[in-house]
């Protein structure tokens, strides 16, 4: 049958040492650059260094480091609470297993002399770039290699990834590209491959790995079926699928494969059985995982690593059952245990299926038919409530929280989570994290490539060549299915889609070419690759431009900042605890090794709106009232009372940590905004408040006899006017954290003009309305105007950050 859209599918193929040289090109330049951002940081070092420490581009870093530091030191302790998060709540543990960023982190910093930070600086541009030698091999072997490099090339340097991996950009994005890409490869590998088996325990791996990296469970599910119709539509025996099936799912979770066939049945058996029977139980899967093992390394790792034909010849018979003996009944022997009749039909089935090897794959369920039937022996009265009881306490919370997240979150909760972003929720904290917003359409196209048409253009050529090669491309439907989030949800996912931008147009490259080859009649192999790489490096001198390439990233945390954070950890006793905005929560945690009551992993939580609340408060005590709410320690504060109020006019009960510092920083200018429209959600007041707070930053140019020129306005200082209206309530000069000058026009109803000046220079202009005024942010830190009952200033580098020690106790 002649293929109608033959011309549709160009066939350009290159030798395999020339498409790897590229990919190690692609991979140095991609590094090359993020590292050159380092050579320019050197060049202006006050911007980005502290002594001899560069600065992070993300507050996430902090996070990562300091749990790096803390493993190092010995105070990681897995499992346990963090001391220094969500005070004084026991909220948040340290991790389980040390997490693979950090481990990497400690590994690189031997080369630096125990520097993390500077660790951190090398380490996030080669972790970065690793996705493009598997996304170049990747469409080498699917045939159009022009597609790969162009793919790489793009997403690298769009804005979307280029800025999430960036120098200093020290977090888990650095390679939430390269192990999808690699658990695509090796499944197409495994197209008809007599390493199937293995090319899907590679592929599990890379997704267990990643787990470890990026931990979330919903990748072994979009794999698995990615897997499984990749398998399927390219005819492979149905038996050889399902093997390959179990191999990818006992390779890619072994913890959620232990949930199914270890965990959730002894728990089962702990709840109807007697204990003995949850001991039989446990042998019987350990001798089940045994013969699992055993079999795969036998029959699919061990012929690659020894002849195994001539070895084991005669012998293969016996290896299992050896195996199973070793593993399962010696330790059994030596820890004593009881072997009900339960056990002894598990072994027997166990030896009798390795034995003769009929069942293969099947006898999971063989042997845990005859456990049960083993069970209800000794058991006869609980076999009616087994069903019910498997059901109800373990299928339906298992497929709910783990087959089916996103669905059964939306379902039970009423709203849905993917990758730790949620979507539908009630409005929180979340709201404020910029790399959450969903953007408009356009807007989120211009991430890719800053014109957004150019990026429409690319995803149209990638639609195109899709549906062409349909099946070429179900490797690649996980990340596809990522990238696609970004249109309804966050504006993160926009780098998963950066590939397909450019899949897309070497896709079109290789129409042209292939075109040019058979118009001029050009067969020399060489020239072709000739022809073709230089092709794509003029395309991307063309479209270099629209991408992120000369980025120069600037620190999360301005320096000044920075050095007033070491500053405050040298100043404050041991063991304080910081009342601030979440925002860098985890740099303090790190920099001073102070605990926080929220920080950037715990921004989400009711706190946070209590905080907003406490922050722009017009009731100092109401500030006083709220921390000691939340500092606890046998505080009689309730959340009803600061509900109704209580707690604005007079103290209601000491803070009960004497070690407690309210912080102000910089940067909680421009987002007291943000800090303003959470204070109005309502776990505090239980409605939205009615009153609309009024911020307004001024861009004014000059200063002179009192008239302040701001863009189209003016401001006359000394009528309180702007533009010729009676408009001003009361203007404010502060310098050093001190009013300078103040003047008030007689109109109650009117805005307050405030503007900032540091050694004699105004700096920054705002326009409040009352209720931003005479907020506790406003009066205590920008103003310097505190209750001296109740707060001790103890630092203040104004405007760049100003410490209250908070007194107790303070009752009479």
């Amino acid at each position: 049958m002649i293929d109608k859209f033959k011309f549709l599918r160009p066939t350009i193929r290159v030798s395999t040492i020339s498409i790897l040289i590229v990919a190690a090109l692609t991979f140095i330049l991609s590094t090359s650059v993020r590292l050159n951002q380092y050579q320019i940081w050197k060049q202006t070092p006050a911007m980005y260094f502290v002594g001899t420490t560069p600065m992070m581009t993300t507050v996430d870093a902090f996070y990562w480091i300091r749990m790096a530091r803390d493993y190092e030191n010995g105070r990681y302790h897995a499992g346990q609470t963090d001391p220094l998060r969500f005070f004084p709540t026991k909220g948040y543990d340290y991790p389980e297993r040390e997490p693979l960023l950090c481990f990497l982190l400690r590994l690189v910093s031997k080369l630096t002399s125990g520097d993390l930070y500077t660790a951190g600086i090398y380490l996030i541009p080669f972790l970065a770039s690793l996705f493009v030698i598997p996304l170049i091999i990747y469409f080498h072997r699917a045939g159009y290699p022009a597609a790969g490099i162009t793919g790489g090339l793009i997403a690298t340097f769009c804005q979307s990834y280029h800025v999430r991996t960036c120098l200093g950009r020290v977090d888990t994005d650095s390679m939430n590209l390269f192990f999808p890409f690699i658990a695509s490869l090796f499944i197409l590998f495994s197209k008809k491959s007599r390493f199937l088996n293995l090319y899907a325990a590679l592929a599990g791996g890379t997704i267990y790995i990643f787990n470890l990296w990026y931990p979330t469970e919903q990748f072994v599910i979009m794999y698995f079926a990615a897997f499984a119709l990749f398998l399927f539509f390219n005819k492979v025996n149905k038996i050889d699928i399902l093997k390959a099936l179990l191999i990818f799912l006992f390779f890619s979770t072994p913890e959620g494969f232990a949930n199914i066939f270890f965990k959730t049945p002894a728990g089962l058996s702990h709840a109807v059985f007697p204990p003995d029977s949850v001991k039989s139980l446990l042998l019987f899967y350990l001798s089940t995982f045994a013969v699992d093992m055993t079999h795969y390394m036998s029959v699919y790792l061990a012929p690659f690593i020894i002849p195994y034909e001539r070895v084991f010849a005669k012998r293969r018979d016996y290896i299992l059952p050896i195996a199973l003996c070793f593993l399962v009944f010696v330790p059994v022997l030596s820890l004593k245990f009881t072997l009900s009749l339960s056990v002894a039909s598990v072994f027997i089935t166990a030896a009798w299926i390795c034995i003769k090897n009929k069942f293969k794959f099947f006898h999971h369920a063989v042997i845990m038919l005859t456990t049960l039937t083993a069970f209800s022996l000794e058991r006869w009265p609980e076999v009616k409530t087994l069903s019910s009881y498997l059901f109800k306490a373990y299928m339906l919370p298992y497929l709910s929280a783990y087959v089916f997240p996103i669905l059964s979150n939306y379902v039970f909760f009423g709203k849905h989570s993917f990758m730790g972003v949620e979507f539908g929720a009630q409005k929180s904290a979340l709201t404020q994290v910029s790399e959450l917003y969903k953007y408009p359409f356009m807007e989120t196209m211009a991430m890719i490539l800053q014109n957004p048409v150019l990026t429409v253009i690319g995803l149209i050529f990638f639609a195109a060549f899709g549906v062409l090669n349909i099946k070429k491309i179900i490797p690649l439907s996980p990340v596809l299915l990522l990238g696609m989030v970004a249109f309804s949800g966050s504006n993160r996912f926009a780098m998963y889609l950066a590939p397909f931008v450019g899949v897309g147009y070497g896709y079109f490259i290789s129409l042209i070419l292939d075109s040019l080859y058979q118009t001029f009649k050009i067969k020399k192999e060489l020239l072709k690759e000739t022809i073709l790489y230089a092709s794509v490096f003029v395309f991307f001198l063309i479209i270099i431009k629209q991408t992120a390439f000369l980025l120069v990233p600037s620190p999360s945390i301005a320096t000044p900042l920075y050095s007033s954070f070491k500053t405050i950890g040298r100043t404050l006793p041991e063991k304080s605890v910081l009342f601030t905005w979440w925002d860098y929560g985890y740099a303090l945690e790190d920099t001073t090794g102070f605990a926080t009551y929220h920080d950037g992993g715990s921004q989400e939580t009711v706190k946070t709106l209590f905080i907003a609340h406490a922050l722009t408060s017009e009731s100092q005590v109401e500030l006083y009232n709220i921390l000691s709410m939340l500092t606890k320690g046998g505080s009689t504060v309730t959340e009803t009372q600061i509900k109704k109020d209580l707690g604005v006019e007079k103290v209601l009960d000491d803070v009960k940590y004497d070690k407690s510092y309210i912080l102000y920083t910089v940067d909680m200018i421009m987002k007291l905004p943000a800090i303003l429209t959470l204070r109005g959600i309502d776990a505090v007041k239980g409605e939205t408040d009615s009153s609309q707070p009024y911020f307004m930053p001024l861009n004014c140019q000059s200063l002179k006899d009192r008239i302040v020129t701001c863009e189209d306005s003016k401001i006359d200082l000394k009528s309180g006017t702007i533009n010729g209206r009676s408009v001003l309530s009361r203007a404010v000069v502060v310098e050093d954290g001190q009013v300078l000058d103040s003047v008030e026009y007689g109109n109650k109803k009117g805005l307050f003009f405030e503007a900032l000046a540091k050694n004699g220079a105004i700096f920054a202009q705002f326009l409040f309305n009352d209720e931003v005024f005479n907020s506790n942010f406003n009066q205590m830190y920008l103003l310097g105007n505190y209750n001296k009952d109740l707060y001790t200033e103890v630092y203040n580098s104004w405007p760049t950050a100003r410490v209250f020690k908070v007194k107790t106790p303070v009752m009479k």
